[in-house]
């Protein structure tokens, strides 16, 4: 009895408190953020954020005046973390044509929520970043959040999944280039991309490892994991060199590699590395989550 009491109280309660915050009521501080302003109830934005209680406490100018200015924050982003501190969720406004894909907005509220110390509204992004993923991977958006993934280099758990998704997606994007020109522009554009993706793709490491070739120009022995209808075009400032078939190169690279794939460009790699420092296919991610083409894409363990 009590603990059906307990549980309706608190649904009760969250409606209560969801109606009063949408409405205005028992606001006592407020958010300012690049111009925008938004008020919020100073004991629940507290309770949930450690950062937001240090900061309304004590002897601080935002203790005193009621007033938080978020000079560096996105207001779209700010706006979503107090509405979920509110109401234990948020939903992201209809895409325009100026503003930012789902996949990114996703992204930067999980890093709103690590930033002022909120795991539940972390843990709620995660998802909807996985679920944006599965709903966009065909979209412009996704070649997007690609881009926004590798300039979130404290967050490398975007990489992870923006990486599981291109490999389950990639024979889709190989047999429809001009559908999917926005992907294969980001295997271009975005640094590391296409070597990582390239790394991930199955047999990419075990199947075409540990062979090498010496440029008959500069001498230097070259080793990197190739795909086997790959070419590579090596140039050590003397006369190119291409390497055909399925091959790979050891020690130092002489300057820059470029990938070609069924004769199309897919990327360029500056690879400054010894074989045994190129990078390691990341843990799984869990849980499992989702299929594209019939492939599953998080919780993939890479070989």
């Amino acid at each position: 009895m009590f603990s059906t009491f307990s549980g309706s109280l608190a649904v009760r309660f969250h409606r209560r408190l969801a109606e009063s915050y949408a409405n205005g009521h028992n606001t006592d501080i407020k958010i300012i953020c690049k111009g925008r302003e938004f008020p919020a109830i100073k004991f629940v934005l507290c309770v949930q954020s450690d950062v937001f209680a240090k900061m309304f406490a004590g002897d601080f100018k935002e203790s005193r005046d009621g007033v938080a200015e978020l000079k560096d924050e996105d207001p779209e982003t700010i706006e979503k973390l107090l509405d979920f501190c509110h109401t234990l969720g948020y939903k992201l406004a209809p895409e325009s044509k100026d503003s930012l894909g789902p996949i990114t907005r996703h992204m930067r509220i999980y890093i709103a929520g690590d930033k002022y110390m909120i795991p539940e509204l972390r843990d709620m992004a995660m998802k909807n970043i996985r679920a944006a993923c599965l709903a966009g991977w065909r979209k412009p958006v996704f070649a997007e959040a690609i881009e926004e993934a590798y300039l979130q280099t404290d967050y490398p758990i975007f990489q992870d999944i923006v990486l599981a998704v291109a490999v389950a997606a990639y024979d889709a994007y190989v047999a429809n280039r001009e559908e999917y020109k926005a992907f294969w522009e980001a295997t271009l554009e975005v640094p590391g991309f296409a070597r990582d993706m390239l790394l991930k793709l199955p047999g990419s490491r075990s199947t075409f490892a540990n062979r090498r070739y010496i440029c008959p120009t500069c001498s230097e022995a070259l080793n990197l994991c190739l795909a086997p209808d790959a070419t590579y075009e090596h140039n050590c400032n003397k006369k190119p060199f291409t390497l055909a078939g399925t091959r790979t190169l050891t020690q130092q690279m002489c300057q820059d590699l470029f990938i070609n794939v069924n004769g199309d460009l897919v990327g360029g790699l500056s690879l400054g590395f010894q074989i045994d420092e190129m990078p390691k296919p990341s843990k799984a991610l869990k849980p499992l989550f989702g299929k594209i083409e019939g492939r599953n894409v998080f919780g993939i363990s890479p070989k």
